[in-house]
């Protein structure tokens, strides 16, 4: 919910020009609260606080359907890659350029988006909003590697190395080609 309620915040500044400076305080709290928080969580399971591969792990975590344990939820990676993206973009009355610097560096270790798999087919953005912009690499089952760059709903490249794993990938078919 905090992730939502700031998100909102930040969307009503950009869309609609409403006063976040009250609200910009907690905006960047919220996100720390996550880093400090699973960074601690990961430190003490594993002795390290990112994963194996430099990436945040979200873990512990509770998804939408309520699965206890989860791992790196789509919701709560999604929300705190708009989050950090849209903080650095803010102005540096509102965001500091260390601050900015601190969100960047946090996008960049955020784990990869949650894709789906069934039956040897790779989904990719199954739940994806279409008004949602996305950039990613991510790397998939059988050492596929698939790049993906979509705005406003179309996708601007797909990339997917070996070329011969392409027929495997299945495309939310609410984006455009």
């Amino acid at each position: 919910m905090m992730l939502e309620n700031a998100w909102m915040a930040l969307h009503g500044y950009a869309t609609l020009g409403k006063n976040i400076e009250p609200d910009i305080e907690w905006i960047k709290s919220t996100v720390r609260f996550y880093d400090s928080y699973y960074r601690n969580e990961t430190k003490r399971l594993t002795g390290s606080e990112l994963d194996s591969v430099g990436k945040l792990c979200i873990y512990p975590a509770n998804s939408i359907e309520l699965l206890i344990g989860a791992k790196n939820p789509i919701e709560v990676v999604a929300g705190l890659r708009r989050l950090c993206d849209a903080l650095t973009k803010l102005p540096v009355k509102l965001v500091s350029l260390d601050e900015k610097a601190y969100f960047a560096n946090l996008l960049n270790i955020l784990p990869e988006l949650p894709k789906g798999e069934k039956d040897g087919k790779i989904y990719l953005l199954p739940t994806w909003p279409v008004k949602w912009d996305v950039d990613f690499k991510l790397h998939a089952p059988q050492h596929t590697i698939i790049e993906l760059s979509v705005k406003n709903g179309k996708v601007l490249s797909l990339k997917v190395t070996p070329e011969s794993r392409r027929k495997v990938i299945v495309m939310n078919p609410f984006f455009k080609l």
